[in-house]
């Protein structure tokens, strides 16, 4: 399954769309911080290709980091950061409370009942998702591996899923086990390509 990140400032931010943060970037890309999750983590990820494809140096970016989305959610709500980046569900309440404003989210979708565009529709040509995935040794029997996706197989496709899926905000990325495969390997070298530009590997 996968999980959009979203970007947002306090509702009493000047900066209104993605454009107005954009131009911040592009004018001083020091003075936007940004607060987000761990060093190398998709908030970080997600905060350096941003830059890149808009035409900012990524090692420029001012990513402070939190421990987790409760810090990234009291920096932002506090005015401390000029923007934070994390799950959307870290937001969700204060969002639709109006406390906060989404600006985007980072899936290639947007996520269903949030009248908040994606980066791509905020004219960022960008799409980048936290993903989760069921992992096994690799000794694992042929038996073993045949059994164990033959039953997420089946997971996927229950009312229960579907229903998990709807409550906590997650997109369905469901891809059997040699599809998954074949994916991490892109993904690996995306991010490792990611994590190079903002000056962690």
């Amino acid at each position: 399954m996968g999980e959009a990140d979203a970007i947002v400032v306090p509702a009493n931010s000047d900066i209104k769309t993605m454009d107005d943060l954009v131009a911040r970037l592009k004018a001083d890309p020091a003075k936007v911080s940004w607060a987000g999750g761990s060093i190398g983590g998709i908030d970080h990820v997600a905060a350096g290709l941003i830059a890149k494809t808009v035409g900012v140096d990524p090692k420029k970016i001012n990513y402070v980091v939190h421990a987790g989305g409760g810090e990234v959610l009291a920096s932002t709500l506090g005015g401390h950061a000029t923007v934070g980046i994390s799950g959307y569900e870290e937001f969700r309440a204060q969002v639709e409370a109006g406390q906060l404003r989404a600006l985007a989210v980072t899936g290639d979708t947007r996520i269903p009942g949030l009248e908040v565009p994606t980066l791509k529709e905020a004219g960022v040509d960008l799409a980048v998702m936290n993903w989760r995935g069921i992992m096994a040794h690799p000794k694992l029997s042929d038996e073993d591996r045949e059994g164990l996706e033959k039953a997420v197989a089946a997971l996927v496709k229950t009312p229960e899923w579907k229903a998990a899926l709807e409550k906590r905000g997650w997109i369905d990325t469901y891809l059997p086990a040699d599809a998954f495969a074949a994916f991490l390997a892109d993904e690996q070298k995306r991010v490792e390509g990611a994590l190079k530009e903002v000056g962690l590997l």
